[in-house]
């Protein structure tokens, strides 16, 4: 693990290739590149941390699976939380805000679990790019949305995106049928 000043160039926390670390009670702020990274770490506690004015506040990348992620902050960031090409992961409760970019950004993972998040006052809220077989429950989106894309069905047709999601308070209905995610209007 490399650990860098509060403000630094390119990275505040880095974990490269290790495991079963727990990063807790962290404040990584106007980082060039990232305030939290990971790349090829897996089995690690991300907990209580708080990242802003980042270019990506948390990052998890190139196998960093099965990484549990909890009671974060980002906000001010390009990208409140970046997976690419990891899965198993485990996003809770975390709070993700005022990105100019994405909230979340999921870019070819899979078997990711996002549950309890509040995604608020980002350019685009979650975004699901090349990405499968993810589950959604109990997410607060404020004034964002989901955003599927890929170019398979696969990347469309096998998330888990439930009714327990809202958008300003109202349900997310995903249709598998028509690759379509509904805002129900009760």
């Amino acid at each position: 693990m490399k650990v860098g000043p509060e403000s630094n160039t390119y990275h505040g926390i880095y974990l490269d290739d290790s495991g079963f670390n727990i990063v807790n009670h962290n404040n990584v702020s106007n980082n060039g590149w990232y305030g939290i990274r990971l790349d090829g770490a897996s089995y690690n506690s991300i907990i209580n941390n708080n990242a802003f004015n980042n270019y990506n506040g948390f990052a998890l990348w190139f196998s960093s699976n099965d990484n549990y992620m909890e009671n974060n902050t980002a906000s001010n960031n390009d990208y409140g939380i970046n997976l690419y090409q990891s899965k198993s992961n485990n996003v809770v409760q975390n709070q993700l805000r005022e990105s100019s970019l994405y909230g979340v950004l999921l870019h070819s993972t899979h078997n990711n679990t996002l549950n309890e998040n509040t995604i608020s006052n980002n350019n685009q809220g979650l975004y699901l790019y090349k990405s499968s077989y993810n589950l959604l429950t109990h997410n607060l989106f404020e004034k964002d949305g989901v955003i599927i894309h890929g170019e398979k069905l696969e990347y469309w047709d096998t998330h888990t995106i439930n009714t327990t999601n809202t958008v300003n308070g109202k349900p997310i209905y995903n249709s598998a049928d028509y690759a379509v995610l509904w805002i129900l209007d009760y």
